[in-house]
């Protein structure tokens, strides 16, 4: 499996221009170079964009520990998020967001995201995030 790997990158994600940077089982690290068209109307990065990040992480790490065939025959999806926003971005900046599963049970799978701006490796966003995992025949 490779990092640009349609089955791991959502067409979603990589429509925002987001690239998968590193992936191991459990952990995905994905980075974004900011431009105007991610920014809100009062000025810098929309935090949907940060959060988006964090959520598509976090979704991917869990893909990964459970694997690639069961995820796609139980797909996981996320049923709360839980973020602080500690500060902005501004287009150009480059925003790496890092997704850690902490646990996958039968039926529910948790983690946590960190969004860093690459410049200063200054936090800007943290996360908790529950996913479900429903019951595929059985």
């Amino acid at each position: 499996m490779q990092a640009d790997d349609p089955e791991v990158v959502s067409a979603f994600t990589a429509f925002l221009g987001v690239e998968l940077d590193e992936m191991a089982d459990g952990f995905v690290r994905l980075v974004l170079d900011t431009a105007e068209r991610h920014t809100k109307s009062e000025g810098g990065v929309h935090e949907g964009v940060v959060l988006t990040m964090m959520d598509s992480a976090l979704g991917m790490a869990i893909r990964l520990a459970r694997g690639l065939e069961v995820s796609a025959e139980a797909p996981h999806a996320t049923i709360e998020m839980n973020a602080s926003l500690i500060r902005g971005v501004q287009p150009g900046e480059r925003l790496i967001v890092e997704g850690r599963v902490v646990e996958v049970g039968d039926l529910l799978a948790t983690g946590e995201a960190e969004a860093r701006k690459a410049s200063d490796d200054e936090v800007v966003a943290v996360s908790r995030l529950t996913f479900i995992i429903p019951n595929r025949g059985g």
